[in-house]
């Protein structure tokens, strides 16, 4: 993953939205991807970060590196992990249960961007 430095908060997330040459450059590609960065700007990069990782090693992708290390709790980000596990194998999964958790850690709008990012990560990797 590339990053940039905002000069504000650290290093920032600019996640290109896929890595494959056999994406065109497209209106609707890099919109797809403004989506993302908006998303991944309301976490921790880091988090965001981990759950790519996790994502794609759970889909098969290969791994990039340079990735930024998580600020939260090990147990909000442990909860996260399992939560993008339960998205990839099986988003019905997700039960009251894990997003109770996960709110335990993190506000809406944090969750809302979490669940947005998964979709997108999880989705451009299976293409």
């Amino acid at each position: 993953m590339t990053r940039a430095d905002d000069g504000q908060n650290g290093p920032m997330a600019e996640p290109p939205i896929v890595d494959a040459p056999l994406f065109v450059d497209t209106d609707l590609l890099r919109r797809a991807g403004d989506l993302r960065s908006s998303a991944v700007e309301a976490l921790d990069p880091g988090v965001a970060d981990a759950v790519e990782r996790r994502i794609r090693e759970l889909v098969g992708v290969p791994v990039r590196d340079g990735v930024a290390e998580p600020v939260v709790a090990d147990d909000a980000l442990a909860v996260v992990l399992d939560v993008a596990e339960q998205f990839v194998l099986d988003v019905h999964g997700i039960t009251d249960e894990r997003f109770a958790r996960l709110s335990d850690h993190f506000d809406h709008a944090q969750v809302v961007a979490l669940m947005f990012h998964m979709a997108l990560v999880d989705g451009f990797a299976k293409l």
